[in-house]
């Protein structure tokens, strides 16, 4: 992962980063590759490379490196970051192609306890690149444990307060998962949507309306879950689209909790799939993700002592569900969820090893009632696991 190293800075392969294909309206972050379809931008908030579609029109030189706006439909803009002074992205002079990242960071203390010291062990924190493997000890060597390297004293203790070692309360450390939006207008733009039904009953079909039609097809987005499109598409199919508000909806509690009966889809455009998806039987449309494993999202410590599994399924978890970058919340049930910790817990017996994160791979389908639990309110999980395929320790 280390370039070099110098007694001030840090300097950083960006490909080592876990990349998200973002599906909002706005993307923003420090350019660090595009083309005359798509770019890809790394975000120091989320710690996360960034790959979007082109939509503004003309051919705007970019400047590699530098921090953007990209608004859907809009022509790029780019400004100063107060944060460009402890972080600096810059194209590799050895490696054509590459784009490098020049920043500081911190190594946990021998002060920390002696659980928290082995999970990290090996691991580095920047405050812009998160959390970085340093498996040979490039920077303890360096800067010592618990050292700093190119921070400003002044800046130390309120930084060290945010590293992961550092203890934090219950509500602090509680995962949210984000729910839909309820609304959208015709310069919103869903990425990433999933074509899941191609011959739907369209429940506002009105025979007096020019252009209505008996049947739809159904895509659903992370962002504004399920959404009409009044042609047929293809089933299994991802797109890009657009929205069209027909102007004549009412606010109701029918309407509140989603945008399914305020717009629908226009202007749609075939993309690459992010997950790989397949339909089944003709009309079940399937996708193969993965997500990372979290025990205690599945699991009760109480029970993980227990053999009977009879009895240890009482401290499985009854509300388990995974955030998915592209289809967003994915409910794992019990069955599957007992699958799971058995498969992940046989692989650290063979291994020996627990602190190894592992990648669970699961095949995940819509509910048959999703545009239901949709329009029911703009938490509800859209999909669910249907078969687990199996668990591997994560790269």
């Amino acid at each position: 992962m280390f370039c070099s190293l110098n007694p001030s800075q840090l300097y950083f392969y960006l490909n080592y980063f876990q990349m998200s294909f973002d599906n909002s309206d706005k993307i923003s972050g420090f350019l660090l590759e595009y083309n005359s379809t798509q770019f890809m931008v790394f975000d120091t908030e989320q710690h996360l490379l960034k790959r979007g579609r082109i939509s503004y029109d003309g051919n705007l030189e970019l400047t590699l490196g530098k921090f953007y706006i990209f608004n859907h439909g809009k022509t790029p803009r780019t400004y100063n970051r107060a944060c460009e002074k402890d972080i600096e992205f810059y194209p590799s002079r050895r490696n054509q192609g590459q784009m490098l990242a020049r920043t500081w960071a911190v190594a946990p203390g021998d002060d920390l306890p002696l659980e928290t010291q082995e999970e990290y062990e090996g691991k580095v924190w920047s405050p812009w690149l998160g959390l970085l493997n340093d498996t040979n000890g490039i920077f303890e060597k360096k800067f010592g444990k618990g050292g700093y390297g190119a921070v400003r004293n002044e800046t130390q203790e309120s930084i060290s307060m945010k590293v992961p070692w550092s203890k934090v309360s219950d509500s602090e450390t509680e995962k949210i998962i984000p729910g839909r939006y309820t609304y959208a207008s015709s310069t919103s733009c869903a990425r990433y949507a999933l074509c899941v039904q191609d011959a739907a009953r369209n429940p506002l079909y009105n025979e007096k309306a020019v252009g209505s039609t008996k049947t739809c097809s159904h895509f659903v987005s992370k962002k504004y879950g399920v959404v009409r499109y009044l042609n047929k598409a293809k089933l299994g199919t991802w797109y890009d689209h657009s929205f069209k508000n027909p102007g004549n909806h009412t606010f109701s509690m029918k309407t509140a909790f989603s945008v399914y009966y305020k717009v629908r889809a226009r202007k749609i455009m075939e993309i690459q799939p992010p997950l790989p998806t397949e339909i089944i039987n003709n009309k079940i449309v399937e996708v193969t993700m993965k997500f990372n494993f979290d025990h205690d999202e599945f699991e009760n410590p109480w029970s993980r002592g227990i053999t009977n599994w009879n009895e240890r399924k009482e401290g499985v978890r009854k509300n388990i569900n995974i955030c998915n970058d592209y289809l967003g919340m994915v409910k794992v049930f019990l069955n599957n969820a007992v699958k799971i910790i058995k498969r992940a817990e046989n692989l650290q017996r063979e291994s020996q090893s627990k602190r190894d994160p592992i990648s669970v791979i699961v095949k995940v389908r819509p509910f048959g009632n999703f545009v239901w639990k949709n329009n029911d309110h703009p938490d509800h999980a859209l999909f669910q696991v249907h078969s687990v395929v199996g668990v591997e320790y994560a790269n």
